[in-house]
């Protein structure tokens, strides 16, 4: 590079000139001041942000919903996501936390690049002040800007008393979802879960295309029970979950479903009102 900021490029036979700017008018990171500080294994912190990430609210109307809340309590952290129809949240125990406890709201955006950088070994350092909050490893320091604004009360959501709980397997379902929606012609299309004796019949219909099933065998001893979901919305915490196994936890087809995996790890999901 020259005076004039010009950058010449030679590789073997090809030459260029590339116009650049005086690197005095690139803007300078802003410091803040911390009010608490996070430090987690990065194998962890990316397990955290995959687990919820995919519900993230797309919706500007609801800025605060388009961030992962990340919220420090009695030396737990966690992550929580949501877009109104689905919740995601994964608690965690860091290696180290000092500061006062409270919320921050970090852009999707931002999330996704560490977790894109972090290679999974060492360990992440997440300083947090009012507006803005840093990133650091051995190899790297990423700032951001917070999302101001505040989170719903997510915990009010999440159901607590359940008249049935069934466990299977997440990668069965996920296969038997993925294949049945195949033959779904529109987002607005369901799949059904049939809950019968040990078995779990999960089918699709389209008046386009036709229908199809397949089924799981569970331990079920409760009365039948039929349930629609949104197929992307229940392949998103199947996709992502981290374990073999994950607990269904219903009371009826028309109210919240819980949805456990891995250890910290919450997923409420409606069921769909068939016409």
């Amino acid at each position: 590079s020259d005076e004039n900021n010009h950058v010449k490029i030679v590789c073997g036979t090809g030459k260029f000139k590339l116009l650049g700017l005086s690197a005095l008018d690139f803007p300078e990171s802003i410091g803040f001041d911390e009010v608490r500080k996070i430090q987690l294994s990065e194998s962890e912190f990316k397990r955290m942000i995959g687990s919820i990430s995919y519900a993230v609210s797309s919706e500007d109307s609801r800025k605060a919903l388009t961030g992962i809340l990340l919220s420090v309590s009695e030396n737990i952290v966690t992550a929580v996501a949501t877009d109104g129809k689905r919740l995601a949240v994964q608690s965690s125990v860091p290696e180290e936390v000092s500061g006062a406890g409270g919320d921050c709201i970090i852009p999707l955006k931002s999330a996704n690049e560490v977790k894109r950088l972090l290679d999974g070994n060492g360990s992440v350092v997440i300083k947090i002040g009012e507006k803005q909050c840093s990133f650091s490893t051995a190899s790297f320091t990423l700032n951001t800007k917070l999302i101001e604004g505040n989170y719903p009360n997510y915990k009010a959501v999440i159901p607590t008393d359940f008249k049935k709980s069934v466990e299977i397997d997440s990668h069965k379902l996920l296969e038997k979802i993925s294949m049945v929606s195949q033959i779904l012609s529109d987002s607005s299309s369901f799949v059904v879960l049939d809950f019968e004796s040990n078995l779990l019949r999960v089918h699709a219909s389209s008046s386009e295309v036709g229908e199809g099933g397949d089924i799981v065998e569970v331990e079920y001893a409760d009365e039948p029970l039929e349930i629609s979901f949104n197929p992307d919305f229940l392949a998103d915490c199947l996709k992502n979950t981290s374990s073999d196994k994950v607990i269904f936890k219903i009371n009826d087809s028309l109210t919240p479903v819980l949805i456990e995996g891995q250890p910290g790890f919450l997923y409420v999901i409606m069921p769909i009102r068939k016409k």
